[in-house]
């Protein structure tokens, strides 16, 4: 015998699910468009190139371009590794990079440097 709290639970249960469809039907619908565009770099890709030996980041690094840099970590795939953000974030605290120190330029050096690395993939 079915008691009379678990009838009454059924029949809470029961019209959730019937005014479900009502809600689902009342949701907004989302236009089908265009993908979003992936993210680019704000700064210049040719301006980083030049900041990259200037602020004496050849010094430790070598790229694709650079094949004569430093003997620190080869940043010829950097663009396929990581995005802007994660680029700009770590050139201005390099976490656990026990040489490298902080990046202390301008925010338009730091774009155009992280521009340019974003070209080496």
């Amino acid at each position: 015998m079915i008691s009379r709290s678990s009838r009454a639970l059924v029949g809470l249960v029961l019209s959730g699910l019937l005014a479900l469809p009502l809600v689902v039907a009342a949701a907004p619908k989302k236009k089908p468009g265009k993908p979003a565009a992936p993210a680019k770099a704000a700064g210049n890709a040719k301006k980083g190139a030049v900041a990259f030996k200037t602020e004496g980041c050849s010094g430790c690094h070598k790229t694709k371009d650079i094949p004569d840099g430093g003997p620190m970590k080869d940043l010829s795939k950097a663009g396929a590794e990581k995005n802007a953000a994660q680029l700009a974030a770590f050139i201005k605290n390099p976490v656990g990079a026990s040489a490298m120190p902080a990046f202390k330029g301008s925010a338009a050096t730091l774009a155009d440097i992280v521009a340019y690395l974003l070209t080496q993939k």
